[in-house]
């Protein structure tokens, strides 16, 4: 049976906090995990908490640097003794969005930024007991890159921790000839996400490369107590039915809920995570 996840980002939605407030995601999560609604979290390692610097994905998502200025800070041994702390199960940890960015700047400073994010990032799932990490490792909006140092990249962060499995993510690109199935083809391991997938038709790409799978991200908004799809040709069921009866994934689900939790309750939230076992 697939553990069923969701990831913590967009959880204090539904009772109305600040996304970036950790203490009331952790104390969500433990209520959520109390429920049985699902078998652990994907928990988001987010930009705002960074001391040194704004989120660097402002100029798309201006909100942004507002949430970064009101942000309270932590470190990455701050985060783990919280999450150590309130005892709620972490499947996978998320890294920073702004890993990709860095990673493809021309700029060393920013690379060696980006290297210490994949650092933290190893650090904190290795630290809590998490045995995967996910990245989006390139700027989506960069036309050219250096996609060999990106695979060394990940390769130098990860030789310390061999018990925690590194994914790329296939987030869109805008590098000229290449697809996210194209990019995320040449690394060993990737978290499948449905939404990107459905965007560019490369669903189905991905059975070539089902051994290399360990995630599977479902972008979804709640719906009459049931996870739905916007804006794809195939259905959340159609999909899972696909990845884990005709591929043979065993690996975690991971929700991401992306629109209804404001309306939503706890209970309904709860019990649209049924829906998925397999």
């Amino acid at each position: 049976m697939n553990p069923i996840s969701v990831t913590t980002a967009p959880l204090n939605i539904l009772i109305g906090e600040d996304y970036h407030n950790v203490r009331a995601t952790l104390d969500l999560a433990k209520e959520i995990w109390n429920a049985s609604a699902v078998d652990g979290f994907e928990f988001q390692y987010l930009a705002e908490w960074d001391a040194s610097t704004s989120p660097r994905d402002d100029k798309t998502k201006s909100h942004r640097r507002t949430a970064w200025e009101t942000s309270e800070k932590h470190t990455e041994r701050e985060i783990a003794e919280l999450i150590l702390k309130s005892g709620v199960p972490i499947i996978s940890v998320h890294g920073n969005r702004d890993i990709g960015i860095c990673l493809c700047s021309e700029e060393e400073s920013e690379q060696e930024i980006g290297n210490d994010m994949l650092d933290d990032t190893f650090l904190l799932a290795d630290s809590i007991g998490a045995n995967l990490v996910v990245f989006h490792l390139w700027d989506t909006w960069k036309d050219s890159f250096n996609l060999k140092y990106l695979q060394e990249a990940l390769a130098k962060a990860s030789q310390r921790f061999p018990n925690v499995i590194p994914t790329v993510e296939n987030v869109p690109t805008h590098l000229k000839g290449h697809t996210p199935f194209d990019l995320v083809s040449v690394f060993e391991f990737v978290t499948l996400d449905l939404r990107w997938a459905a965007m560019y038709d490369e669903f189905e790409k991905f059975s070539e490369i089902a051994d290399k799978i360990a995630n599977v991200h479902i972008r979804a908004s709640l719906i009459d107590r049931k996870w739905s799809m916007m804006d794809s040709p195939f259905t959340i069921e159609d999909a899972l039915n696909k990845i884990c009866i005709d591929w043979g994934y065993t690996g975690p689900l991971t929700v991401e809920p992306e629109g209804g939790l404001r309306q939503a309750s706890l209970s309904d939230f709860n019990e649209a995570f049924k829906t998925l076992r397999r």
